[in-house]
């Protein structure tokens, strides 16, 4: 690889296809498949590649040094790749996912105080309730969509965390319109080409009529805080009593934008998670009697709770490994605003940089025997020893996921609150194949037959 600091490298990187053509375009139609793509790059080519997408120069970052300038060092150089979210910019408006520059990190002081570890810790009850719920009405020997129904529970979980009481009788109608709009929204992203919102095609009109019922409830879940705000102890209440250092509070628009998008990104990537963590247990059946046996030392039948949570170390280090091996976020774009420096490299403005912490996380040089699922490779504090921005599950630097604890939190309770009652077992014929769309999803679905012990 040409490392010389050349405006732009001589040597320009396009992998072949399935049949061994080369493939142009788009990033996310390199071959089949994306993630073993960025993976065999990254140890082939080592800290940064380069290739061209059409008219631009492209880099895939794979190194804890160049990401830390990426994301943390020079971050303020590279913002959000816009492409996508200009695509749904109706969907997350300009909330903390998608916004940039010094409205970005007005948004994020603003909203910080209510991801505060003791406000996140509130929220325990609540996951276990829903966890208990659907795990209730689960039969023995019946195979799910365990995607589906992670998506379903981790959506009411993060809608009474928004919302409280206000959405009792809302609950499925939001879910439902949220669940079809990720939908369109992964469409949206995948397509070269996305039809404008004018347009009026069926595609377009689903999406307006989830965005329309969207807004429509969190413009009266606003109108119904503001009625009696000082008893509320829920996100949007905290989000609506944060005020910037001239003492305003946040408009209407940015409390829509911030709440839609919370909704939307809390609830995928922490179903995305619990799915391929209990996928995980099915091949691991003496890993999961192992997590049985310490979820009924702990609970003795009661439910989980966030004083738990050091005592179900275990399911911590399985949710870690999960995310490890299929990241829920497995690819972190960024686009350069000015000439710079990286890597020896001298990048173009208008660049388009690329860290994969799927490749990351199966990279040998930081995990040893990095395809084997090994929990308890993060019982002696692995996270602390690694270098920063090795492991990337919630990306890294001052844009880290604000939902960060709520998501470990959520998903450690509710797979202990899962395995008090039921066995997982794989239900499908053929191993599932993961899919880079929003979140690393299983395509086709996720079959798991539950087991009542």
């Amino acid at each position: 690889m040409n490392t010389t600091a050349t405006l732009a490298p001589k040597k320009s990187f396009y992998p072949p296809g399935p049949d061994g053509s080369p493939v142009f375009g788009s990033i996310l139609e390199f071959g089949k498949d994306l993630n073993g793509f960025m993976l065999r790059t990254a140890l082939e080519y080592g800290p940064i590649a380069h290739f061209r997408m059409v008219h631009r120069h492209a880099y895939l970052v794979s190194s804890p040094e160049l990401n830390e300038q990426v994301l943390l060092g020079n971050y303020r150089n590279f913002n959000k790749h816009q492409l996508f979210f200009d695509r749904t910019r109706a969907v997350f408006g300009r909330g903390l996912l998608s916004n940039d520059g010094d409205s970005w990190r007005k948004q994020r002081r603003l909203a910080a105080p209510a991801f505060h570890r003791d406000r996140i810790a509130e929220y325990g009850e609540i996951m276990s309730q829903y966890a208990q719920e659907h795990v209730a009405r689960w039969q023995d020997g019946q195979t799910l969509d365990f995607y589906v129904e992670m998506r379903e529970i981790a959506a009411k979980i993060v809608a009474r965390a928004l919302f409280d009481d206000v959405i009792a009788g809302d609950v499925d109608q939001i879910s439902n319109a949220m669940n079809h709009l990720l939908d369109s929204v992964t469409d949206r992203m995948l397509k070269p080409i996305v039809p404008p919102d004018w347009m009026p095609t069926p595609g377009v009109l689903r999406y307006r009529r989830s965005v329309a019922t969207i807004n429509a409830l969190i413009e009266r879940f606003i109108v119904d805080h503001r009625a009696n705000l000082d008893q509320r102890r829920t996100l949007l209440a905290m989000l609506m009593q944060a005020r910037d250092e001239d003492g305003q509070p946040m408009s209407d628009t940015q409390l829509r934008d911030e709440a839609a998008t919370l909704f939307l990104a809390g609830h995928d990537t922490t179903a995305t998670a619990l799915t391929w963590a209990s996928y995980l247990l099915t091949q691991f059946p003496e890993w999961q009697i192992k997590l049985q046996a310490v979820v009924d030392e702990v609970l003795g039948g009661r439910p989980a709770q966030a004083a738990d949570l050091p005592a179900l170390a275990p399911i911590e280090w399985t949710v870690r490994e999960g995310l490890r091996l299929y990241p829920s976020i497995s690819l972190i774009a960024r686009q350069s605003v000015a000439d710079c420096e990286l890597g020896g490299y001298q990048i173009p403005a208008k660049s388009l940089l690329y860290i994969s912490p799927y490749a990351m996380h199966r990279n040998p040089k930081y995990f040893p025997e990095p395809n084997r699922f090994n929990p308890e490779r993060w019982a002696g504090g692995l996270e602390s020893k690694l270098p920063r921005h090795v492991f990337l599950p919630f990306s890294g630097g001052p844009r880290i996921c604000i939902g960060e604890r709520f998501a470990m939190m959520e998903a450690i309770l509710l797979l202990a609150n899962f395995l008090q009652t039921v066995t997982f077992e794989y239900g499908g014929s053929v191993p599932p194949t993961p899919f880079a769309s929003i979140t690393l999803i299983p395509k086709g679905g996720m079959p798991i037959t539950l087991r009542r012990r």
